[in-house]
């Protein structure tokens, strides 16, 4: 699959309520993903692509909650490039405890989304029987399966509605992070970062960043932080699980993130913002 998804955006599954609150979380970071979103289209003269217009739909129904424009947002985004946007859909899923009426664009637009979803999975269905959809351009298949046995661990207990509240699942999800620690370094030693030139262009490139930035202590993630970001320089992966282990890793030392992808955890300063992009060589 092609490089389309948004993994900033992916995480959030956060209550779309019916009153907008200025005041919340929620609204702030709307407005700030709709302000990045609009810098970038800005930057490029006015174009707009797909990805831009998943954005924008992110933003709005973060910041405004209103149906019709988010829609919209929504079916351009479609329009532009399915096969994109039926990616994103799926990061969307697999991060809302793999139930599409957990997430927030489903609480706001209900059905009208359900029925946009499976719009653009038969969209993908004919495209692939018709010859003119490469999928899931998989390099090495024994990788790839042990990406997928990882991220089926590191959200095994996770995704229960009692996780934060139940020190027995707690356990077992970090004895499973150590499995994941584990097979991290097993992997590195035999074929170094585990990117694009391994696993192909496709989603599972982003996967062992998301795994770091998902299950990992601080210390663990310190230590991945400038391998992950040599991988990302030399294209083995695309920014945004960069930017999410960067908030958390900013989180947990200052309580602080630099790109949104953590509900609720305040913005760092402009000049810091700045010298993380600069640093790490991202928009």
């Amino acid at each position: 699959m092609r490089n389309y998804i948004l993994a900033i955006l992916t995480m959030f599954t956060t209550t779309i309520y019916a009153q907008v609150d200025k005041s919340s979380a929620d609204y702030t970071k709307g407005i700030h993903i709709l302000e990045q979103t609009n810098q970038r289209i800005n930057s490029r003269n006015g174009e707009i692509g797909s990805i831009d217009y998943w954005n924008l739909a992110v933003g709005t129904a973060f910041s405004e909650q209103d149906k019709v424009k988010t829609y919209e947002y929504l079916l351009k985004s479609q329009q532009l490039d399915n096969a994109g946007f039926y990616e994103n859909m799926e990061y969307l899923i697999s991060f809302s405890n793999k139930d599409i009426r957990t997430t927030y664009f489903y609480k706001l637009l209900g059905q009208k989304f359900l029925n946009l979803f499976e719009t653009s999975k038969n969209g993908l269905k004919s495209s692939e029987s018709s010859g003119e959809l490469e999928v899931e351009n998989i390099k090495n298949q024994e990788v790839v399966n042990i990406l997928i046995e990882m991220m089926d661990r590191d959200t095994k207990y996770r995704t229960d509605k009692n996780f934060l509240f139940e020190e027995n699942l707690q356990k077992k999800q970090y004895e499973l992070d150590a499995v994941n620690r584990a097979e991290l370094i097993k992997l590195f030693d035999k074929y170094g970062y585990v990117g694009k030139s391994i696993t192909g262009d496709n989603l599972y490139k982003n996967y062992i960043c998301l795994l770091v930035e998902h299950g990992q202590n601080l210390t663990d993630q310190k230590k991945w932080l400038p391998i992950i970001a040599e991988a990302y320089n030399k294209g083995e992966m695309t920014a945004n699980p960069l930017k999410m282990l960067l908030d958390r890793i900013g989180w947990k030392e200052n309580n602080k993130q630099y790109f949104g992808s953590h509900i609720g955890v305040p913005f760092a300063s402009k000049e810091d913002i700045n010298a993380i992009k600069l640093k790490y060589g991202i928009e």
